[in-house]
């Protein structure tokens, strides 16, 4: 085992085991403390006294001889108050932030005919949302998708290019010029036309004129209102 490995391994066991531990340890291996000193200060672990502080206090066997994986294989009443603390105190990852423009409430309630040309003329106001690639949240009323989406919620959406290419069977918010549909979408038997249909079967499903459509906007995920 190099010194590299021998002080990693030091360096970790005084991070789990504080002073105050040492005295309380010994008693349960039936050692004396300056033993367990020792062991704490680059003395090299046996293969047995290795395997005794991994049943005893849930410390790896494997990393006290080799260094290698994580040093702490359970928690124990040993080692579980001041470990936990330490553990818990490490510097975390900071998490992404994602911002997307929300449709105005206020629009949902009157006519939305065009909103995807209009949309440069509101003050939208932007709102964390989860994901990156979000175009627009857009509010849901009605009950026509309902159980899966229900009253309320936002719609993270991305607009597409139609021309390129649609999944057909997902979920899309339509910008029509006779208002927005939000609806399963797939081909219909007409070239010229898709077929919308609404998860709520008390809907009946219906077409919408491909030429009347301004524009696609497939739904990512949904978001709970708060």
């Amino acid at each position: 085992m190099t010194k590299i490995v021998i002080s990693k391994i030091s360096e970790e066991l005084k991070r789990i085991v504080k002073p105050n531990m040492q005295e309380e340890m010994a008693k349960v291996l039936g050692v004396s403390q300056p033993l367990i000193s020792k062991l704490l200060n680059g003395r090299a672990f046996g293969k047995k006294t290795a395997e005794k502080w991994e049943e005893e206090f849930g410390i790896s066997s494997v990393f006290l001889l080799t260094g290698k994986g994580e040093s702490i294989k359970r928690m124990t009443k040993y080692i579980k108050d001041e470990a936990t603390k330490d553990v818990t105190s490490q510097p975390t990852k900071t998490e992404a932030v994602y911002y997307a423009p929300q449709l105005p409430v206020s629009a949902m309630a009157g006519t939305l005919t065009g909103f995807t040309d209009s949309i440069r003329e509101w003050d939208l106001e932007n709102v964390v949302v989860p994901i990156k690639g979000v175009d627009l949240v857009i509010p849901l009323s009605g009950d026509s998708m309902k159980p899966d989406y229900p009253e309320g919620c936002l719609l993270l959406t991305k607009r597409i290019n139609e021309k390129a290419f649609i999944e057909w069977g997902k979920v899309f918010v339509l910008d029509t010029c006779n208002g927005v549909v939000i609806k399963q979408i797939y081909p219909s038997e007409e070239e010229n036309k898709v077929k919308c249909v609404s998860i709520n079967t008390l809907y009946p499903p219906f077409e919408v004129n491909k030429e009347d459509i301004i524009g696609w906007y497939i739904v990512l995920m949904i978001m709970a209102r708060k």
